[in-house]
């Protein structure tokens, strides 16, 4: 995976990005 954990901001965006393909 790619190392978005490193960055706390990263990751909640990351998240909110699967969050969005996940509603569809």
């Amino acid at each position: 995976m790619i190392s978005y954990g490193k960055h706390m901001m990263s990751r909640e965006k990351f998240i909110s990005v699967l969050f969005r393909q996940q509603q569809s």
